[in-house]
């Protein structure tokens, strides 16, 4: 049976047969940031995640759930956009205000993680 492997806080866990085993343990609790991208730039829908959807603006739906779940020790939106990040802080999150390099049509979600982890170390 190939082994299940699950990320906790304090490690990985080896999980076969219900039982768990840390393959890795720092000693130290890790801090787990959630990262909500939001670009203002969208082309088919222009500021889409601040319009709002049965009263709430669609990225308070994310961030709701994010913050409800308790999986996370901050909550983050990355944004380029004044009205977004306003939206994000009045819900609750932190904001990375990323830069026009990752801002672009052409950037890609996996540059502005990079950009965001390097600016933030020690979130995992």
């Amino acid at each position: 049976m190939a082994a299940a492997r699950k990320r906790t806080r304090s490690g990985i866990e080896d999980v076969r047969d219900r039982k768990a085993k840390v393959i890795k343990d720092s000693g130290e609790k890790r801090h787990i940031a959630a990262l909500i991208l939001a670009r203002g730039g969208s082309k088919g829908i222009p500021l889409k995640n601040i319009k709002m959807l049965a009263g709430v603006p669609l990225i308070g739906w994310v961030l709701r759930a994010a913050v409800d779940s308790k999986q996370f020790d901050s909550v983050w939106v990355s944004t380029d956009h004044d009205d977004i990040e306003k939206v994000a802080k009045a819900w609750g999150a932190q904001v990375h205000r990323r830069s026009p390099e990752v801002s672009k049509d052409s950037s890609s979600s996996l540059d502005t993680i990079q950009e965001f982890a390097r600016l933030n170390p020690g979130m995992g």
